[in-house]
């Protein structure tokens, strides 16, 4: 006879799923307890949401036809630098914001009352502009151009920054209006000297005729006997 072999220590795949049918109340209250957790965690922890606009540089600058060629220094890439100067601007933000009323907008109800000074610091710290979404330095500037904002009020932040935005359109056209304005004044200016010196000589030019008696470019009786004048 062959010696009889001793079974094998351990616990089979029956015996696991016994033991899990013994345990069962306790395997759902476990099961139970980490899911209500991971909920009332996620629940708690405010989400942080990512905002981002883009922009590109602009084709070309459309001018009155009125207006000479070199009527304003500025050009579409000065006027770009321009914007984006005033997008990353502290003040231009604070105007906006102080504007637009946005401590309505951002505060939190569900935690202690925010100063608008602390408030625009966080909103201020919150905002990057950046010229491409990959983060490589020294990008050309015919590229798209993104501003980013990171917070907990989506709708108020996409407003936000549709105003920032908006509001440096508006102030850089109206800088160029102002230089357009001040020089078609300088334009008119400059004509209407050009008219007075016209007429001036105009007038030196009849009082001529007239002590000539040339009547509508009849020089005959300057002729007859009238006397002429030493050229």
């Amino acid at each position: 006879h062959y010696p009889s072999q001793p079974p094998e220590e351990g616990m089979n795949f029956i015996d696991f799923i016994r033991v899990l049918i013994r345990k069962k109340r306790l395997v759902f209250l476990t099961t139970a307890i980490s899911i209500l957790l991971s909920v009332g965690y996620s629940l708690s922890v405010t989400p942080v949401y990512k905002v981002r606009i883009g922009f590109l540089p602009p084709q070309k600058i459309i001018l009155p036809k009125s207006l000479p060629v070199g009527a304003t220094k500025e050009t579409k890439t000065s006027l770009y630098k321009k914007f984006l100067g005033q997008l990353q601007s502290f003040n231009h933000r604070k105007k906006v914001f102080e504007s637009g009323n946005f401590i309505e907008k951002f505060k939190d109800t569900n935690q202690r009352p925010t100063k608008p000074e602390e408030l625009l610091l966080t909103l201020n710290s919150s905002i990057t502009l950046r010229q491409n979404i990959y983060g490589e330095k020294h990008f050309p500037l015919e590229t798209p151009v993104y501003l980013d904002m990171l917070g907990s009020k989506p709708e108020a932040m996409v407003e936000f920054l549709n105003s920032l935005s908006k509001v440096a359109i508006k102030n850089i056209q109206t800088e160029v209006n102002t230089e357009l304005t001040n020089k078609l004044l300088e334009t008119r200016n400059e004509n209407i000297e050009s008219l007075k010196k016209r007429i001036d000589n105009l007038k030196k030019e009849l009082g001529i005729a007239h002590n000539l008696k040339i009547v509508e470019n009849n020089f005959s009786h300057a002729r007859s006997g009238a006397r002429q004048p030493k050229w």
